[in-house]
């Protein structure tokens, strides 16, 4: 796990933990050589079938180009300690706070949401989901997410 105020990488300043998982943590940082907000995610897992998949998720995400997805702008490996993906940072719903919004979900029917919530959700979901769908990628719901 990283700390507040920790430099990764000699560019990211850990602000603060966003949320973690059992295979990694995603922060918000500050870019020091862009001056500008980021956000890192970190996989804990170190082995080679680890790092090949994150390596093609990080490949992956860096060449689509869509709003409602973070833009990835590094990617690097520190021996002994994690995997990293420099992205973006993205304001708005987390997807813990959306997943209780549509109560987990994927049909609107069963959502919790007031009506103006669902429709940002599932304009976000489509518009998403055609653009990933329209070209040779396949839509893996684990691979945005920690």
């Amino acid at each position: 796990m990283l700390s507040t105020g920790q430099v990764l990488h000699n560019r990211y300043r850990i602000v603060k933990l966003l949320g973690q998982g059992g295979y990694g943590a995603v922060y918000r940082a500050w870019d020091t050589s862009l001056n500008t907000r980021s956000e890192v995610k970190e996989n804990f897992d170190t082995s080679t079938e680890a790092a090949r998949q994150f390596a093609h998720e990080a490949s992956l995400l860096a060449n689509l180009r869509h709003p409602n997805l973070p833009r990835v702008t590094n990617h690097f490996f520190i021996a002994g300690q994690g995997q990293y993906l420099a992205m973006d940072f993205v304001e708005g719903e987390d997807l813990q706070a959306m997943l209780e919004c549509t109560g987990g979900h994927l049909n609107p029917a069963g959502w919790k949401c007031n009506s103006s919530q669902a429709a940002v959700i599932s304009s976000s979901r489509r518009s998403t989901m055609g653009k990933s769908m329209s070209g040779s990628i396949t839509h893996s719901p684990h691979l945005f997410w920690t």
